[in-house]
């Protein structure tokens, strides 16, 4: 090294400062001011701000502070895993949200949905005969407002529930399942977050009119039950006037949970039988059929299926084992032994190497597979990685990441980028239809699938494949009056459907804007989700 460069470094590290300072002038303060604009923007133009739910936050008095909760705030004590771009995407959901929450308070208030064409209040038959007004999208969508922080919202939702909602107003028959999953788990979901005792006594109040269900011959619940009356009963559709699985086994989160805040045992014992004596009835090569007897408790078909009528069953003795920190092996001990019978028997891989879970009738497989099916992208994921075994964890995670690329095969196939509510697989068509179940109803099991995958793998192509969607929901379906969900989703001229779907405030957009949010708020180590994405805590101190 010569003496001339020697004596010249002083001068080039001097040099080099300077241009270094610059730049830091240069980049960093316009950068610094534009995340002071992104705060700004989150703030005026999508509410409140995220809420800080890292711990079970049921301190009433914390309420105003929650929902006060910014954007800036919380980033700064992040665990690092969001970005400015998540900020801006949280932003953008927090206002679809508020689209469709005020669209339904101008045209449908106090009723059960909104038809957002129309511009009228609707009720479906998935309520039951009753057209009271029950407020299912408020009751819904009241812990989203809480965990979007919008306080304005979220204090219209509690106004409604204090002063209007009364179930023994009811005149006519109301499912029991969409109410536990709906009113019971909101109000539940509720009173967790903020332990406001409001929410606690309508929870009881609901459940306690769905006990009469359960007076049976066997203790398995009817479908239906009119509070007015008392009388129960099943659908006329269902195969041999029977219960459905779905239904029967997808009480028992909320049941439990409330058993255990009131110290009221009934509710838990009544779900507990009907686990009891599904864990002990025979099953069809280890298999739970979708529909049973409540009066003689046997099998009324041969049909398997993980989409409608079957799917939630799985689900909640999942999580069943979770949400008591993993001290009930039962559920936990059902569920590995009907999916072991599941994989072996219905996950198929189709010619073009997509893997999916088929429909399982009188031992003949049926090569489709439901929009709500891809809610085992998300079973699975949380199932892999409460495995013990590693090697048995790994498989299962594939299988889920695997089902989780088939389904977002399903809606990027289409000419919305949207899937359809069946998709079939031959030799010429896969993850396609061209036949019946080409809409979409605004429906979350995708996005669902999608933010497991995200919170439980780290891989940022997931949250992606959440934003993809919400673009096309964005697109396609958004109108004047709220979110309609499309007739086909192969040819949007077609039209909407014109239902709000109570689901899409509860579930779509909820698993959408966690998605982009740290992964604490609503820890899966804290939190379990009922299958209307009502988060219920993990209860560690039994």
């Amino acid at each position: 090294m010569s003496t001339i460069a020697i004596r010249k470094r002083p001068s080039i590290i001097f040099l080099l400062y300077f241009v270094g300072l610059i730049a830091f002038l240069f980049y960093a303060l316009p950068s610094w001011s534009g995340t002071q604009r992104i705060d700004a923007y989150a703030a005026n133009n999508a509410g409140f701000g995220r809420v800080n739910l890292r711990a079970h936050l049921r301190n009433e008095n914390n309420l105003d502070r929650l929902l006060g909760a910014n954007e800036s705030a919380l980033d700064q004590s992040s665990s690092g895993n969001t970005t400015d771009n998540d900020g801006h995407r949280r932003a953008f959901i927090k206002s679809m949200l508020l689209h469709a929450w005020r669209g339904y308070r101008k045209f449908a208030w106090g009723a059960n949905e909104v038809r957002p064409i129309s511009k009228i209040p609707h009720s479906q038959e998935i309520f039951g005969s009753s057209r009271s007004h029950l407020g299912a999208t408020i009751v819904d969508a009241i812990d989203t407002l809480l965990i979007m922080g919008l306080k304005n919202e979220y204090e219209e939702a509690r106004q409604f529930v204090e002063k209007e909602f009364d179930i023994s107003s009811v005149d006519g028959t109301i499912s029991v399942f969409e109410t536990t999953i709906r009113f019971v788990g909101g109000f539940l979901s509720a009173y967790a977050l903020t332990n406001n005792k409001l929410y606690l006594t309508k929870a009881r109040d609901v459940a306690t009119v769905l006990l009469k269900a359960f007076e049976t011959k066997t203790g398995i619940p009817m479908s239906m039950v009119n509070p007015s009356s008392g009388s129960i009963n099943n659908y006329h559709w269902a195969s041999s006037y029977s219960s459905v699985l779905a239904e029967i086994g997808s009480l028992h989160l909320e049941f439990y949970y409330l058993s255990r805040i009131t110290g009221d045992s009934v509710f838990e014992k009544k779900v507990q039988r009907v686990r009891d004596y599904l864990e002990n009835i025979t099953k069809i090569e280890g298999l739970y059929p979708n529909f049973i007897s409540p009066e003689t408790g046997e099998w009324t078909s041969h049909h398997v299926s993980l989409g409608a009528m079957g799917d939630s069953f799985y689900e909640y003795l999942l999580k069943s084992y979770l949400q008591t920190n993993k001290t009930n092996e039962q559920p936990w001990r059902m569920y590995k032994a009907t999916i072991d019978a599941i994989i072996e028997k219905m996950v198929q891989k189709s010619v073009g190497g997509l893997t999916y879970i088929a429909e399982w009738r009188d031992g003949n497989l049926e090569h489709k597979m439901g929009h709500l099916a891809c809610f085992t992208v998300g079973m699975f994921a949380l199932q892999a990685v409460n495995e013990n075994n590693r090697s048995r964890s790994r498989r299962v995670m594939k299988l889920a990441e695997e089902l989780g690329r088939t389904c977002h095969e399903s809606y990027i196939r289409t000419a919305t980028r949207i899937g359809p509510e069946m998709f079939y697989f031959s030799v010429d068509h896969e993850a396609t239809t061209l036949m019946d179940g080409r809409g979409y109803i605004l429906r979350p099991e995708v996005i669902e699938g999608f933010f497991y995958l995200w919170r439980l793998t780290g891989k940022p192509m997931y949250k992606e494949w959440i934003w993809d969607a919400i673009i096309a929901i964005e697109k396609y379906c958004k109108t004047e009056g709220g979110y309609a969900g499309l007739v086909n989703v192969y040819n949007p001229a077609e039209g909407y459907d014109d239902v709000q779907q109570s689901f899409f405030l509860a579930e779509t957009l909820k698993y959408a804007y966690l998605a982009f949010n740290d992964n604490t708020v609503i820890s899966l180590d804290e939190w379990v989700f009922n299958t209307e994405a009502h988060p219920l805590p993990i209860l560690k101190d039994l």
